[in-house]
């Protein structure tokens, strides 16, 4: 094979374990409960900052720092299973 088929055969194999491993992440984030998938979207897609999300959730920041380490937490246990 030339590099160019070499190359673009890495770039597709690449591209397909991305795929995969997007499509389990976001499975995992939407079997994780209401609470925590929420507090999770805000913080890694909305980019939300604690405050922010405590208000929104209508928690402490203290309890929201817990509720996204959870989340965090539950989400690579998944990944880990899978």
């Amino acid at each position: 094979m030339s590099e160019v088929a070499d190359k673009q055969r890495l770039d597709r194999d690449f591209t397909e374990l991305y795929r995969a491993h997007l499509r389990d992440v976001l499975g995992g984030v939407a079997a994780l409960p209401g609470d925590r998938r929420e507090a999770l979207i805000m913080r890694f897609a909305l980019g939300m900052d604690n405050r922010e999300i405590s208000r929104a959730l209508g928690r402490t920041e203290g309890a929201t720092k817990v509720l996204i380490h959870r989340a965090i937490k539950q989400l690579q246990q998944g990944l880990d299973e899978s």
